[in-house]
């Protein structure tokens, strides 16, 4: 079964549909569209403008953390490395940038950062480290590559 598919799957994908809601509210002339759910993709969306041009690629993510949780972590956002090397592949092989969302639950805050732009070129500092953490959605362990993005100067996006 597909992480998606399971009961935690389906809360995370309803807190993907919130901050798409709060990034669509400030950016009403593009559209934010969902790579399809039934089975993996390299990343979550696309974004596409009026003339449904392709203008940026997305990887999402939510937390169960406050923005004050998330400084006191060092405004580092942990993703799996390996998911932010194929969302710049994937970006660069359209020619767009290539942008992480990250949903803070409690706050009902997203923050947007671009990771690499339309050349693949790395445009936010992270660092990396082998650590472990959570498997899936669903639990278990892992050890992998993990990137800390550095969030200091990402954009901050809520209701109004």
């Amino acid at each position: 079964m597909l992480d998606v598919n399971s009961p935690k799957g389906q809360e995370s994908l309803e807190h993907e549909l919130r901050a798409v809601q709060l990034w669509s509210h400030h950016y009403s002339d593009y559209t934010y569209v969902h790579t399809p759910k039934n089975g993996p993709a390299l990343v979550d969306a696309v974004i596409v403008d009026n003339d449904t041009n392709v203008v940026a690629v997305v990887e999402q993510k939510s937390r169960n953390m406050s923005l004050e949780q998330l400084q006191k972590w060092d405004n580092e956002w942990l993703i799996t490395y390996d998911k932010i090397e194929a969302g710049r592949y994937v970006a660069n092989s359209l020619g767009v940038p290539f942008i992480g969302f990250l949903y803070l639950i409690p706050d009902d805050l997203l923050i947007t950062k671009q990771l690499s732009n339309a050349h693949g070129e790395w445009t936010c500092e992270f660092r990396t480290a082998l650590t472990e953490t959570q498997e899936t959605i669903n639990g278990g362990k892992i050890t992998r590559e993990n990137a800390y993005i550095n969030l200091t100067d990402a954009k901050h996006i809520r209701q109004n």
